[in-house]
């Protein structure tokens, strides 16, 4: 799904990950524009998250994410 390093992934539909463990690259920004991600897990390697970020309640996290901006 997600293979190449250092690259922005933009996030525009929603995504089920039907269970599945994803690995995301090093260097890897994940760009929301109006999608999300929901039902597995993601394995960051100095992921950075932007935009409208929306997970479901069913993601779980391991590795390093980092996100650079934040909307309470």
């Amino acid at each position: 799904m997600l293979q190449d390093t250092n690259t922005i992934y933009v996030v525009q539909y929603d995504y089920d990950l039907n269970g599945a463990s994803i690995t995301v690259p090093s260097g890897v920004k994940l760009k929301f524009e109006g999608g999300s991600i929901q039902n597995g897990t993601l394995v960051g390697a100095a992921t950075t998250l932007s935009g409208d970020i929306r997970f479901g309640l069913d993601v779980d996290f391991s590795g390093t994410f980092r996100c650079d901006d934040v909307d309470p």
